[in-house]
């Protein structure tokens, strides 16, 4: 079975829950770290995107390192 999470989903589902707190709670902590765990889920996202690329100079120096 593959399993695979959309960065997309995630975080429109923590903006909606940042959004929900600060508005019945707006001066908890709760709130604050809402919004830690959104831009967390962004730099996940920002960073995954980097790592799903293929990385060009690598392939060239295995591919002369094997010939």
């Amino acid at each position: 079975m593959f399993r695979s999470l959309d960065p997309e989903k995630i975080l429109t589902t923590i903006e909606t829950l940042n959004r929900r707190i600060e508005e019945r709670f707006p001066q908890s902590n709760l709130g604050r770290i809402c919004a830690d765990l959104k831009e967390a889920a962004r730099e996940s996202k920002t960073r995954s995107e980097g790592i799903a690329r293929p990385n060009v100079w690598l392939r060239i120096g295995v591919a002369v390192a094997i010939a």
